[in-house]
């Protein structure tokens, strides 16, 4: 996957991490028939149960976005994966909506797993923005609680699917017929991500 080196980072994904237990909730609207609908969560509060309007628009905001980001056909087995696999597949939404995250996994958390150095923390993430402001000018612009946010809600998100446990990095796990699926969409790149080594991201590939 490309992506543009002045491509400003957005960072929406501060709003609610991974955002699982959300994404459960709303697995109704997760298809091209309701999608467009979704807003009307906002209103009703049927599914999300959560008190504020300005939350739910939020979150709403921000589901539709992580959809549109990745070939829609993937949701459909959603609902067909255990909840690990599930959280998998929403991180790799993640990486597929923001540039940032994508840039901060394969500059820093990949680097770091194939030096052995598998201690990950928001210090990491803040040394991260410092050296990508050369090419990202609007890190600039943030304030250092904006900054710092970013920093806590990536590295909260690495322990929601499981890449940071006890403060050390570790392989996210899973079948191989599960990690297939993204070979078969054309998204192997995805596999290294989790931090498979390349024995297994081959084994895989050729299943």
């Amino acid at each position: 996957m490309n992506v543009k080196v002045n491509n400003p980072y957005l960072i929406s994904f501060t709003a609610g991490g991974l955002l699982y237990e959300e994404f459960i909730s709303l697995y109704p609207y997760l298809n091209d028939a309701k999608i467009n609908s979704i807003s009307d969560e906002i209103k009703t509060n049927v599914l999300l149960q959560t008190n504020s309007q300005a939350a739910r628009q939020r979150i709403i905001q921000e589901v539709k976005k992580r959809y549109h980001s990745v070939n829609k056909i993937a949701f459909s087995d959603f609902d067909a994966f255990n909840q690990n696999e599930q959280k998998i597949f929403l991180f790799y939404t993640c990486l597929k909506t923001y540039s940032i995250i994508f840039d901060f996994i394969f500059d820093v958390v990949v680097e770091k797993w194939l030096s052995r150095d598998i201690d990950v923390n928001a210090g990491d993430v803040l040394y991260f923005l410092d050296k990508k402001t050369s090419n990202h000018l609007e890190i600039d612009q943030w304030t250092a609680t904006t900054k710092q946010k970013v920093a806590t809600v990536m590295i909260r998100m690495l322990k929601e699917v499981g890449i940071l446990r006890d403060a050390k990095i570790m392989a996210l796990d899973a079948s191989d017929a599960y990690w297939h699926n993204f070979v078969k969409i054309g998204e192997p790149w995805f596999l290294q991500a989790c931090l498979l080594n390349k024995e297994r991201r081959d084994q895989i590939s050729h299943v």
